[in-house]
């Protein structure tokens, strides 16, 4: 019974994570509030659905060793043949584990809560890791999409100076160490804007990981 159960809690596990790399769900990350993304990796995150599973486990073999258990018998079949009367014989036996009455049944339970209080504060801590990494990712990831706009906006009003400039040069009206200053400047803010995309790039793809997605 605990073995049938074992196994289809991880046939479980198995088929629930399947599900997940199958469904490639994809999140609106530029919409994306931190309350909305802590609910979806608590919800999705590979980690804790292993964490679950421990404790689920823990939870059946302390069940396993509740008191009622300890008086089910071990049924064991016997055949034989008897040449002498030319007949088959079959027997069944029926057997207590007394070490399970007097005691040993108690120690397993205690065991067995053990192991659950443990498996219960392992999922706490991984809730508690998931959450921690998913905040963090979260904001250098509003950080670096704040930055990649503060840039462009830089950028933009660059070439609208460096437009203005140039009418004013070919004028007379500006000097053109001012025009080859702004247009200096106009590289490097191009230069910026192309590491700020790279990394919204690369803390997207680190976002998007602890979401489990």
């Amino acid at each position: 019974m605990k073995l049938a159960s074992t196994l289809f809690l991880m046939l479980l596990l198995t088929v629930n994570l399947t599900a997940q790399q199958q469904q490639n769900t994809d999140l609106d990350l530029e919409n994306l509030t931190l309350e909305d993304a802590i609910t979806y990796a608590l919800e999705h995150s590979p980690q804790i659905k292993e964490a679950e599973i421990t404790v689920a486990l823990a939870e059946i073999d302390l069940k396993q060793t509740k008191w009622f258990n300890w008086f089910v018998p071990s049924l064991t079949l016997h055949q034989g043949y008897n040449p002498a009367v030319a007949e088959s014989r079959m027997g069944l036996g029926i057997n207590f584990d007394l070490n399970q009455i007097l005691g040993g049944g108690l120690n397993q339970g205690k065991k067995a809560k053990l192991k659950l209080f443990d498996a219960e504060i392992y999922l706490t801590t991984v809730k508690q890791q998931v959450i921690a990494a998913v905040t963090t990712s979260y904001y250098d990831y509003v950080i670096a999409t704040k930055n990649l706009a503060i840039l462009r906006e830089q950028l933009a009003n660059s070439v609208k100076l460096n437009e203005i400039l140039k009418l004013k040069f070919e004028s007379g009206q500006a000097p053109i160490n001012q025009l080859l200053s702004v247009g200096e400047n106009i590289s490097q803010t191009k230069l910026s804007v192309l590491k700020a995309e790279a990394e919204i790039h690369l803390t997207q793809l680190k976002l998007k990981r602890e979401l489990g997605l």
